[in-house]
């Protein structure tokens, strides 16, 4: 038996139930052996200290994208940004410095899928900060592109006021 989805995360659930199921197959098919009982134990108390610590409350809300990197890594299923440096320099760039989709774990290992590079490409389009969508609706376009202009108005306002105090200054 298998506690799958037993967490709260900061994000959304589904990547971590998807881990936690192939992590768990993995094991009922012996080809994972689980830690102790104290390593588990350990690892529960160094969790919830963790939270602790960082968000001042009992509640133990995990980071998505650090414990989906650990569990896909256990399964052999988080890329390696080197290996793809090497083989594919333009997916290793996305890797790098783009968001960490779920469909990054389905890359490698088992239940790899054949389509994750290709849907990993053209995720910017889904991207909702920074990119104009061609899936949202038009009045939420609309005001995807107003509250866009106003942090830039600000940061315009801002560095005008700077130069002027600099120049008042000397």
């Amino acid at each position: 038996m298998a506690a799958i989805g037993y967490i709260v995360t900061r994000g959304t659930l589904g990547p971590s139930a998807e881990l936690q199921s192939r992590y768990a197959v993995k094991v009922f098919k012996k080809e994972l052996q689980l830690p102790s009982r104290s390593e588990m134990l350990a690892d529960i108390k160094k969790r919830r200290d963790g939270v602790m610590q960082e968000y001042n409350q009992d509640t133990p809300k995990i980071h998505p994208t650090k414990y989906n990197d650990e569990l896909a890594q256990a399964i052999g299923a988080l890329p390696s940004f080197w290996s793809l440096l090497l083989s594919d320099p333009k997916l290793a760039y996305h890797f790098y410095f783009g968001p960490a989709y779920p469909t990054w774990y389905m890359l490698m290992g088992s239940h790899s899928r054949p389509d994750a590079r290709q849907r990993i490409l053209q995720s910017g389009e889904d991207m909702v900060h920074e990119i104009t969508l061609k899936t949202v609706r038009p009045r939420a376009q609309k005001e995807l592109q107003r509250t866009r202009i106003i942090p830039m108005r600000l940061v315009a306002l801002c560095f005008i006021g700077f130069f002027l105090a600099v120049l008042l200054w000397t």
